[in-house]
């Protein structure tokens, strides 16, 4: 197996068993989800699960519906649902780590977020917070165990079609 060493920049051979003990570290990549260790983040785009099938159209249009797409007009900062129904977005928890908090980042305005959680193999979800108010950080009322198959499910509403927005969002986990 050949590989380069920052401290030389020609190939090195390593020869027989390598045994490792504990963790190994690869540069900059730590263990969780996509190298982070402290928390999934949620980019403003994930919240494409809607509690609605069709929705009226906010347009101006009566007796039509249509299926609303979330919008942006800042580049990807921030997204906009431009219906009044909740959006959701979801994350695997990777094995060895616990979900133990999160925050959604949004309008102040913005009607109650929640965390829940259920696996891929189930439809029942367990409710782990109560509604909280966007902006601000809440603990899981029971952690959320990584298995590989349990995810968590981050909901957010906009309170205004037009002027409600949704930055992202984080889960915060823990090595366990």
């Amino acid at each position: 197996m050949g590989y380069k060493s920052k401290f030389n920049e020609t190939h090195n051979t390593l020869v027989g068993e390598i045994n490792i003990s504990g963790s190994l570290t690869a540069g900059a990549w730590e263990e969780g989800y996509l190298g982070n260790g402290e928390f999934i983040e949620i980019c403003p785009a994930d919240f494409c699960l809607s509690s609605l099938l069709v929705s009226p159209n906010a347009q101006g249009g009566t007796g039509r519906t249509h299926i609303e797409l979330i919008w942006t007009n800042d580049n990807g900062g921030t997204v906009r649902i431009p219906a009044l129904g909740t959006r959701y977005a979801q994350k695997i928890i990777p094995k060895g780590f616990t979900a133990t908090s999160g925050i959604v980042n949004a309008t102040a305005d913005a009607s109650l977020c929640r965390f829940y959680s259920s696996t891929v193999d189930s439809d029942a979800t367990a409710t782990h917070t109560l509604g909280t108010a966007p902006n601000t950080p809440v603990a899981f009322s029971t952690t959320v165990v990584g298995d590989g198959i349990t995810y968590v499910t981050v909901s957010y509403a906009p309170a205004n079609a037009t002027t409600s927005f949704l930055a992202g969002a984080q889960i915060f986990i823990e090595k366990t």
